[in-house]
């Protein structure tokens, strides 16, 4: 499973002026595949990013998706001039340059807040920019963030379905569950762990009750007694939850016309501190449940606990509670593979650079080299500014900044003041 969240910035989306505030909004809505009103045929009547990117030089308007599409760079100028620079009172090149800098910074301010969200600085981070727009703006908003790596792969346009193509085919069943596991042996129990160990003693059944009673005779507390009557309903409710969802899996691969016996099975349970609002998933690997198994999957909920909240939050004392019992089955697909190519000099070959153009950047012209991407060998430095050219996507190099081609054709971005040696090793 991926987590995916989802940032209301792309290259498609509608930039308009508050009439009360005259400030400038980009989206939420967008016009998607209609690029903007630089391709008259998509019926787009507001600018978008895209139109921005197209007056700034950025993009080429004879090779958007190779060719097939025109674009009208002079309508997208005149437009963007009356519905964004004449509002504002600025100039028309101004003005999109901002709306560009906007949606870098829009993207920027989301992933500062998810990562550090997530307890981590930027530095433990790679980036990778994809996508048909993704790379136009990947230097933009990573620009000033200290991370590990940002990367563009020269299949980003189809980076997804690259990505889904090396995924296992894998079918999830999942149920709700109220399953109580008694903290760890040697760590006392407390607050509601106790509460609900001393309500599951007044349940229980006669027989059970008896030899908690002959234990709770012989000087036992009564916590030490029923942690390993708890330990055993546990085990067999989880069991049960497990083996149920395992055998619905088994019945949807035989529906799709695949042999169950091929899949390969993954178990695992959503779990919380007893009284905890939040739950974490955990899997273990083992096919078949097993005394040790309760042990496995909280130790592996104390992992990722301290992982997301910090250590000192942890609540062992109360115990734990399975919220679900979660089982996948996969099955093993052929994965693509990255060909890896020998390295040639950092000196791109005369064929690579197949124009010039110039692109306005932060209040500036610069005459840009337009290089194919195609044509880029692993090993290649290219020095900004300049636009690196497939028919599916661009990316954009400012001053200062430069790419490096590694051996599976990722380009590194090299940012000001990095030795380009420091990405050749990867």
């Amino acid at each position: 499973m991926v987590a995916v969240d989802s940032i209301g910035s792309g290259t498609g989306s509608f930039v308009r002026v508050d009439p009360v505030t005259q400030r400038v909004r980009l989206g939420p809505d967008s016009a998607g595949y209609r690029v903007g009103v630089c391709w008259p045929e998509g019926g787009v009547d507001t600018v978008t990013v895209n139109d921005a990117n197209l007056i700034l030089g950025y993009l080429n308007p004879d090779n958007f998706l190779g060719g097939q599409v025109k674009l009208d760079r002079e309508r997208a100028t005149r437009l963007f001039k009356e519905q964004i620079a004449d509002r504002l009172g600025i100039d028309v090149f101004e003005a999109a340059w901002g709306v560009h800098n906007l949606a870098n910074l829009t993207l920027k301010l989301h992933l500062q807040q998810v990562m550090l969200g997530m307890g981590f600085g930027p530095e433990v981070f790679h980036l990778v920019g994809y996508g048909g727009g993704g790379p136009l703006h990947a230097i933009g908003y990573t620009h000033g963030l200290d991370l590990a790596g940002v990367m563009i792969p020269t299949w980003a346009p189809g980076f997804s379905a690259f990505g889904a193509a090396c995924g296992e085919y894998g079918v999830r069943q999942e149920i709700s569950t109220d399953i109580f596991v008694p903290p760890p042996a040697g760590v006392d129990p407390t607050g509601i762990a106790l509460q609900i160990m001393r309500g599951a003693y007044d349940s229980l059944p006669p027989d059970v009750k008896g030899s908690v009673d002959e234990q709770l005779a012989q000087g036992l507390r009564l916590e030490a007694a029923m942690r390993g009557v708890l330990n055993q309903v546990a085990l067999d409710q989880l069991s049960r939850a497990w083996s149920s969802l395992k055998g619905q899996i088994e019945l949807e691969a035989s529906r799709e016309g695949l042999d169950p016996t091929r899949l390969r099975f993954v178990f695992g349970a959503r779990m919380r501190y007893a009284g905890m609002l939040d739950d974490l998933e955990v899997q273990t690997g083992a096919p078949e449940i097993k005394p040790e198994t309760l042990s496995e999957l909280a130790e592996q909920f104390e992992v990722s606990f301290d992982k997301v909240y910090a250590r000192a939050a942890r609540s062992t004392e109360f115990g734990y509670q399975i919220t679900r019992a979660v089982v996948t089955g996969y099955y093993e697909s052929v994965r693509p593979t990255v060909p890896e190519e020998s390295l040639d000099g950092e000196t791109p070959a005369q064929g690579c650079r197949k124009d010039h153009r110039p692109i306005f950047w932060n209040g500036t012209w610069h005459e840009s080299d337009v290089y194919e991407m195609d044509r880029v060998r692993a090993g290649n430095v290219l020095t900004g500014p300049c636009l690196v050219e497939s028919p599916a996507t661009t990316i954009l190099v400012p001053p200062e900044y430069r790419l490096y081609m590694d051996r599976r054709r990722v380009f590194w971005v090299v940012r000001p003041g990095e030795d380009v040696a420091m990405y050749k090793g990867r």
